[in-house]
């Protein structure tokens, strides 16, 4: 279904594509994490994209959760960044699965390319993906 990016990404009031990160078993609020920085190394669209073996994933409504059984870690996707993670664990390369969102997404190049990036570099910050060469 193509909608207009920007409205999509700011559906329900959420800014972007996460809803929340948060420990498992948080003791109080200084063991919570409400947002998590990027790392400033760039993303390359000519890997691929895994969900690794420690790591849970399940779709409720169109939106996805990601468990990280290692470290407690879970991450909730609103519709969006679920469908940015289904293509890029689907397509052969990052790139690939970029084309068919612009396809899908009433985006400029860069402003998709860039809500890709920051949400890949946070799923790899957090060992809930893992890149690789083809």
């Amino acid at each position: 279904m193509a909608g207009r990016f920007s409205d999509r990404v700011r559906q329900g009031g959420q800014e972007g594509y996460r809803k929340h990160i948060v420990l498992q078993g948080s003791k109080g609020p200084e063991d919570r994490l409400s947002h998590v920085t990027t790392a400033s190394k760039p993303i390359s669209f000519e890997l691929n994209a895994k969900v690794p073996a420690g790591v849970q994933v399940r779709e409720i409504d169109g939106e996805a959760i990601l468990l990280n059984l290692d470290s407690g870690l879970y991450f909730g996707l609103n519709a969006t960044g679920s469908r940015f993670l289904a293509d890029v664990t689907r397509f052969e390369t990052i790139e690939r699965a970029f084309e068919d969102l612009l396809e899908t997404y009433d985006a400029e190049p860069e402003e998709l390319r860039a809500a890709l990036s920051e949400l890949l570099a946070e799923l790899v910050e957090n060992g809930l993906i893992e890149l690789s060469a083809r």
